[in-house]
């Protein structure tokens, strides 16, 4: 199959966004397809200038037009009922990913208009499949269901557990649990497409890298993790992680975060009495000031969080596991810095 990814946001380069076979298109495609995007009219329907991620869309509808792509996936940006991506009237399938609160100045402060936001992306008569949900979010889905006449499925959480015939394979492996969800979800949204998966996929799937998601590098006596990070859900799912496969392990943190973040929970979520936290302050404009952060992880933990704004070594850290979370924005930027060029790779 030929299949185009419309996702946000990226590590490294805008071209990530749009992939075709899990190729991102080149600059110079970019660049034509952006252009062609930006003639066509700098004006929304609400009559305001288009932003960065509604050209990049419309980009996007163009390149996998041409391509001919038999399967376009698209991710929405922010919730749904309003997301620049949420054009399309008939689309094959709808999929909805845990529901958690975040872009709360946007979509709402409860779980309920949170749901209910997200909840516009589903159409009449189009099926819909949905992660297993907290019992509001389930209620709110349902009821949004009904009234678009939108078939809806809402899994149930052993409906996700790992099958047993990979249970062996996959307990000497460092795998992200959130992950391996995401894969069985996947393979329950193919079967609704007639497009089943048999076990060989399946596998090759679990051990596919997903950059920025429990991304693991190992060089000089240190173990590196990327991830992404940005919410209280998924920092739980992370430290789940590291102390599933790291038990008893002291982390070093490399936080950052966007100032509209829940930036206190996530670091509850992240920190052990072991850990150690360092803050890397992004130049970005929505980026969450150090001086904030540093007052308050005085308050929360007596302790004076470093910062970290210029290149430093893995060795710098006393800990022989690192991790740098927060945010996907500043990911590249400090992998480039703790990376080594006999840096080796295990994911």
């Amino acid at each position: 199959y030929k299949v185009g990814t419309f996702t946000s946001p990226h590590l490294s380069s805008y071209t990530e966004r749009i992939s075709l076979n899990g190729t991102p298109l080149s600059e110079e495609k970019l660049m034509y397809y952006l252009q062609k995007a930006d003639a066509e009219s700098e004006y929304s329907a609400t009559g305001n200038l288009r932003t960065v991620f509604e050209l990049l869309f419309i980009a996007s509808l163009h390149y996998f037009a041409d391509e001919s792509v038999d399967y376009a996936i698209y991710e929405t940006g922010l919730g749904g009922r309003l997301d620049a991506t949420n054009v399309f009237t008939r689309p094959l399938l709808t999929l909805l990913t845990p529901i958690q609160k975040d872009h709360t100045r946007l979509l709402g402060k409860t779980l309920t208009s949170i749901a209910g936001e997200k909840a516009g992306i589903l159409k009449k008569e189009v099926p819909a499949l949905s992660f297993p949900q907290r019992p509001v979010v389930r209620k709110v889905l349902r009821e949004k269901s009904k009234e678009k006449e939108a078939p809806l499925t809402i899994l149930s959480p052993s409906s996700l557990e790992t099958p047993s015939f990979l249970e062996e394979k996959l307990n000497s492996l460092p795998v992200n649990s959130a992950h391996l969800q995401n894969v069985f979800f996947t393979e329950k949204a193919l079967r609704l497409l007639d497009i089943p998966l048999n076990e060989e996929h399946i596998y090759s799937c679990l051990l596919e890298n997903v950059p920025g998601r429990w991304e693991l590098h190992y060089t000089d006596n240190k173990i590196l993790i990327f991830d992404g990070a940005h919410c209280p859900f998924s920092a739980f799912n992370l430290r789940k992680n590291i102390d599933r496969h790291f038990p008893g392990q002291p982390v070093s943190f490399i936080l950052s975060f966007m100032k509209d973040k829940n930036y206190r929970q996530i670091t509850r979520n992240l920190m052990k009495k072991k850990d150690s936290c360092y803050y890397y302050p992004s130049p970005l404009p929505r980026a969450l000031p150090y001086s904030l952060f540093r007052q308050w992880f005085f308050q929360e933990y007596g302790q004076i969080v470093k910062k970290v704004s210029q290149p430093l070594q893995a060795g710098y850290f006393s800990t022989p596991l690192i991790c740098v979370t927060g945010s996907f924005y500043h990911l590249e930027r400090i992998k480039s810095w703790l990376i080594s060029s006999k840096m080796s790779t295990k994911h």
